[in-house]
């Protein structure tokens, strides 16, 4: 004999004979103390017998229903094969790699097996977790309008819970009559030169902060803070036409992409945002500022629009400067309005852009009462 011996049962009958167990091309071959083939087992068809352990013979069957077809003469279903030596399963895995699924306490090119498993696994783990932020804009990109939008509304109201549990109480929105309607006069002839496919959504809260932020989808929240802060109505105009810049752009979007990393992608991947992710995207907006060059792109499509409506683009420098000026750096959790161009750089920008004012001062006055006061 040569190879390896082994106890075959032809699953026919209690019968068990010696045969000699080796690696042809097309299976494993066993044959009797004669050389006869008595039967060929394909690789792709062998399984274990019952469980498998480090130690102890290597117990062999055939894929249920395959045993008499073309397994070899005397063959049957109940078929089974018993090998003492397991060393035959250092070179059987390579031909039969289901096995190695089962096998514990294998030697060790088995062992490699695992090994080069894990590191597949941790290679790819690596790769999105590195290279996903990095195509964070074009990740954004392909999102659909309609998703985002959706996305948008839901991180909302995780944002309005945030504020909740900050203060105690839900944040009011501002809608008295003469305000609102000029807010959405404002906003619309913004929005008529956007060359945008989103409706852009803008509410104002009643918070005393000097802040405003754009989220996925064309929602755009501004704080009552930031109205009383604006000292003319361009500046409120510039703005909101920053914001809408932002939504434009999709740099929401892209930074909870960027900031959420696997959790996102893989939400996305499975079709499950679940509130705990969406509640991580709320908090990723209001606590992470914008890149200078997400900025720069807000404010290039801020002069755009200011210049497309015919509105003076003078407040948009002004604004932002001044809230340097009288308020220094925000703390991070209210980053939302960065100021990574250098106010000197977006004076420069917006220079020599003229315009009309974007409201009369009735409106103004309106716009100032939109909380209620007068």
């Amino acid at each position: 004999m040569s190879g390896f011996a082994g106890s075959f049962n032809d699953g026919q009958s209690a019968a068990r004979i010696d045969v000699d167990v080796s690696l042809d091309v097309a299976g494993l071959r066993l044959s009797d103390g004669t050389g006869r083939r008595v039967a060929l087992w394909p690789y792709e068809d062998l399984r274990y017998l019952g469980e498998v352990f480090g130690e102890g013979p290597l117990r062999l069957r055939l894929e249920t229903g395959v045993a008499g077809e073309g397994a070899g003469e005397g063959a049957g279903e109940g078929a089974r094969l018993v090998v003492a030596d397991r060393a035959l399963l250092e070179d059987l895995v390579d031909r039969a790699p289901q096995l190695v699924l089962r096998h514990r306490g294998w030697g060790e090119r088995a062992a490699r097996w695992a090994t080069m498993a894990v590191l597949a696994v941790a290679v790819l783990t690596g790769v999105l977790w590195f290279a996903l932020p990095r195509f964070a804009e074009a990740a954004a990109k392909v999102i659909p309008i309609a998703w985002e939008v959706d996305l948008g509304e839901r991180v909302f109201a995780q944002v309005l819970d945030l504020f909740t549990k900050a203060s105690g109480e839900r944040p009011e929105f501002c809608e008295a009559e003469a305000g609102r309607a000029v807010l959405d006069r404002l906003t619309g002839r913004l929005a008529g030169v956007a060359r945008s496919p989103y409706t852009f959504n803008v509410s104002v809260l009643d918070i005393g902060v000097t802040n405003a932020f754009a989220l996925p989808g064309g929602r755009i929240v501004i704080f009552k803070g930031l109205i009383d802060f604006a000292e003319s109505p361009d500046e409120v105009a510039g703005v909101l036409a920053h914001e809408m810049g932002h939504v434009t752009h999709r740099h929401g979007t892209e930074g909870i992409v960027k900031s959420l990393g696997l959790a996102f992608f893989f939400g996305v991947m499975l079709g499950d945002l679940g509130g705990g992710i969406v509640g991580l995207a709320g908090e990723t907006l209001l606590s992470t500022s914008f890149s200078r060059e997400a900025e720069s792109d807000a404010d290039a499509t801020a002069l755009e629009l200011l210049g497309g409506a015919g509105l003076s683009a003078g407040g948009v420098a002004a604004f932002f400067a001044r809230l340097q000026e009288e308020q220094g750096d925000m703390p991070a959790a209210l980053a939302l309005l960065s100021t990574h161009p250098t106010n000197e750089s977006r004076r420069e920008f917006f220079a020599g852009a003229g315009g009309e004012t974007a409201m009369s001062a009735a409106d103004w006055q309106a716009l100032k009462a939109i909380c209620g006061e007068g």
